[in-house]
């Protein structure tokens, strides 16, 4: 796996969550606890962001108003590019993104599984949802909604799926 400060918090969220100012003397013990992004990121006072969605304005700016001693630099820029820029910065040993967040979760979960991720154990764990937590490296965010469409010809009333379960039942029936 690839260490450092440069990877330190890739992840598509988590880290935000700790990241924040607290007082510390000297650097804490643990890559990947709270205490140490923390102590990192005062330290280094800014935050690397690399992400395909627009959507993280309200988000950074709550993280602005709690954490002002932080800056934020975002990247917004395609996922393809995304896992290229990675790639690239840390197999040339250089510097890359604090956290990466994508809306493209094959991207994400290739780059964890290449190991282009260091664990993060967040300390809000317990209260995210199962499945939502890839290796402590990867963090969904968001519910993916389903839409079962079918043919109103071919199906009606109890026929119809209503739950994955129920979809699976019909395909394999």
């Amino acid at each position: 796996m690839k260490t450092d400060r440069r990877h330190l918090l890739m992840g598509l969220a988590g880290g935000l969550a700790g990241l924040g100012a607290a007082a510390c003397s000297s650097e804490p013990k643990g890559a990947g606890t709270a205490q140490r992004v923390r102590w990192l990121a005062r330290r280094e006072g800014a935050l690397h962001i690399l992400t395909n969605t627009s959507l993280m304005g309200p988000v950074l700016e709550a993280f602005g108003r709690r954490w002002p001693g932080i800056r934020v630099h975002l990247e917004d820029i395609n996922s393809t590019r995304i896992a290229e820029q990675v790639r690239a910065l840390a197999d040339a040993g250089q510097d890359g993104p604090d956290l990466v967040w994508s809306t493209a979760m094959d991207v994400q979960v290739k780059l964890i599984n290449d190991g282009y991720a260091q664990a993060y154990k967040s300390p809000h764990r317990s209260a995210m949802p199962d499945g939502s937590v890839w290796r402590d490296q990867g963090y969904g965010l968001t519910a993916e909604p389903i839409v079962f469409a079918y043919n109103k010809g071919q199906l009606s009333g109890p026929d119809v799926p209503r739950s994955h379960a129920d979809l699976l039942g019909l395909l394999r029936a």
